[in-house]
């Protein structure tokens, strides 16, 4: 057997030993008696039924893969079989003891009061017994270990949704991450061109370097959770740099920075530069943009001539989402309209280093 499958083999020999367990003290509890020469007995009824009841629980497993979707009819009448077959395997056993069951022990007071000459339907014409041990028996064996399972599987679905859900959003935030306007590019590119043949050798070089080095932190250096935020704002810098050049003859952009007491503080990736960048080109006449720093506390405050549809881009909720999961009630995304003026403000706070590690 290879050795990938050994903790699998493992772990379905420890969960039978554990049902193996469960049933068995099901059935000393059951069959409790003062007399320990009945041992031998107690295991002659209880390994029938245990291996019976085991087979059920996993028939309906195997049977019922999807058991909250399937028809009720169904599997009720599971249930109704499964009892059935459950005090069948019973009185066969019971029967099969008898010769060995101590006059006081409780496998012979069962036989003789309730099973002998009533067949193995024995159940059906006794309500007392119905009530008591059968519903006891019924519900321990069957429906309890059934339940446990389906428990499990649930939990364990909702852990694997979660997982999916999240690698989900990570890949669509990577995707954000590493997805730039192409007309930024291509524009940027035309204006380096123009540079060239205007023989502005030295600007041209500098815008080069600035686009290749915007490109290296947003494929490279952007991947984790936090991110230093010396490490991002010299990235929004450059990106920045670049759009003032892409859109000095149809926008003015002003943009303001101050940062104070930013000492090893990191930043949610996927938040600064991808919210401006939804924004910035939607921009008509004038962009205002302002980023303060101060008391591991970023303030980002956006403002332009146009009533963007900013509220129902894709991209944009996508970042409402990156900021609700890691920060919860923490940040503040708030969005205002005076005339034609839209502004939006976020409130972010910082993470130190060794709390963004963990993260």
């Amino acid at each position: 057997m290879s050795l990938r499958y050994l903790p699998r083999a493992v772990g379905w020999v420890g969960e039978t030993l554990f049902w193996v367990a469960f049933y068995f003290t099901v059935h000393f509890t059951l069959n409790e008696d003062p007399l320990s020469f009945w041992l031998p007995v107690k295991f002659m009824l209880a390994v029938p039924e245990t291996l019976f009841c085991m087979g059920a629980v996993y028939s309906f497993r195997w049977l019922f893969t999807e058991p909250l979707d399937m028809p009720i009819n169904r599997v009720l009448l599971f249930g109704l079989v499964t009892l059935v077959l459950q005090h069948v395997v019973y009185y066969y056993a019971s029967q099969a003891v008898q010769p060995y069951a101590p006059v006081l022990s409780a496998a012979y007071r069962r036989w003789n009061f309730f099973m002998a000459g009533n067949g193995p339907f024995f159940f059906l014409k006794n309500l007392h017994y119905l009530v008591t041990v059968s519903s006891f028996l019924y519900f321990s064996m069957v429906c309890l270990p059934i339940g446990l399972f389906l428990l499990r599987d649930t939990v364990l679905e909702n852990r694997r949704l979660a997982a999916a859900q999240q690698q989900q959003l990570t890949w669509e935030l990577q995707s954000v991450r590493s997805r730039l306007n192409p007309e930024f590019f291509q524009q940027t590119l035309t204006q380096v061109a123009h540079l060239l043949n205007q023989q502005q050798e030295a600007t041209a070089a500098e815008v080069t370097l600035k686009l290749a080095q915007l490109l290296r932190h947003t494929l490279y250096e952007n991947r984790g959770t936090y991110v230093p935020l010396q490490r991002e704002l010299d990235a929004y810098l450059d990106y920045m740099q670049l759009q003032e050049l892409r859109l000095q003859d149809k926008v003015d952009v002003t943009l303001r920075l101050t940062v104070e007491n930013s000492q090893n503080a990191h930043i949610l990736a996927g938040v600064l530069l991808p919210l401006t960048e939804q924004f910035l080109p939607l921009a008509a006449t004038y962009s205002e943009i302002e980023v303060r720093v101060r008391n591991h506390q970023l303030s980002l405050h956006l403002s332009a001539d146009v009533l963007p549809d900013l509220l129902v881009s894709p991209e944009f909720s996508l970042i409402q989402r990156h900021l609700a999961h890691h920060t919860e009630a923490a940040h503040q995304l708030r969005y205002t309209q005076q005339g034609n003026t839209f502004s939006l403000q976020l409130e972010l706070p910082l993470q130190a280093a060794a709390l963004a590690a963990v993260s």
